[in-house]
């Protein structure tokens, strides 16, 4: 019994989408924008040794560090440019 519960929980995490989806296609080559499902986030990619996140800058506002937000390709899936990474959604900062 243990075995078939542990089965289709793993099965149940392998159906589930991931956090991020393209939009309709916006632009004349047919790419979407790169979104993630939580609306409060973005799509973003870790640069080699470090973690994307938001920092403030100079002014006041917010600045992604550690990384890039990741793009739509031309089959409409999320992708990070060095295609060894993974995208991932980090929630965008509020300004006060």
């Amino acid at each position: 019994m243990r075995t078939v519960v542990l089965a289709a929980v793993l099965l149940g995490a392998c159906a589930a989408p991931p956090p991020y989806l393209c939009s309709t296609p916006i632009d004349a080559s047919g790419r979407g924008l790169a979104l993630c499902r939580e609306g409060t986030q973005t799509p973003v990619c870790d640069a080699p040794g470090d973690h994307a996140r938001y920092e403030t800058n100079l002014m006041g506002g917010y600045t992604l560090q550690g990384g890039t937000t990741a793009n739509c390709d031309t089959s409409n899936q999320v992708v990070c440019s060095d295609r060894t990474v993974l995208p991932h959604c980090i929630t965008e900062p509020v300004s006060p």
